[in-house]
């Protein structure tokens, strides 16, 4: 039994250069794995901030959407809808403060949609109805056009825009 063998080959180890080229390496490897693990996060924080933005602005146009189906009476006045809803209260949308503000019977204005969203632009456009409101025989049509952007600094500089068109259930007459 040898305990202490004497020849180079049985004592081989690391040397120092070859230790040093290894930490290297893996320093290198790390450096870029880290590197590619902060930007899958961030990528991953403006996408959920898009997707956020996304549900907000088309939870509020459908809530505008349904409340324009079973309204009446409508009319546009400073960039703002106006009409009568099915409880028959005098309701108005309009763009207040970067939101879409809702009032109703002429008091607060609250806001629909979240502060995690901009909301840049908010036109309504009318066809089928009298220029007083008032009833013509036509079924009404109003087009809602809608421009927000994220609040959040990820996604900074996306816009998504939305159109749709919302006709109510109910004739004019």
């Amino acid at each position: 039994m040898i305990l202490f063998a004497k020849n180079s080959e049985a004592r081989r180890g690391f040397t120092l250069v070859e230790l040093i080229v290894a930490v290297g390496i893996f320093g290198m490897v790390m450096a870029l794995a880290v590197g590619i693990f902060v930007k899958l996060l961030r990528t991953q924080r403006a996408v959920v901030a898009l997707i956020a933005m996304n549900d907000n602005a088309s939870l509020a146009l459908e809530q505008v959407a349904r409340e324009i189906r079973t309204g009446s009476g409508f009319s546009l006045t400073q960039g703002g809808l106006n009409f009568f809803n099915a409880k028959g209260e005098a309701v108005r949308y309009a763009l207040d403060q970067n939101a879409i503000g809702r009032s109703v019977a002429q008091g607060p204005i609250r806001h629909i949609t979240g502060n995690n969203v901009m909301v840049d632009r908010l036109d309504f456009t009318l066809t089928g109805s009298a220029p007083n409101g008032l009833p013509d025989g036509l079924q009404p049509r109003i087009v809602i056009v809608l421009s927000v952007s994220a609040v959040a600094s990820e996604a900074a500089g996306v816009v998504n825009h939305y159109q749709t068109a919302v006709s109510p259930r109910l004739l004019d007459s």
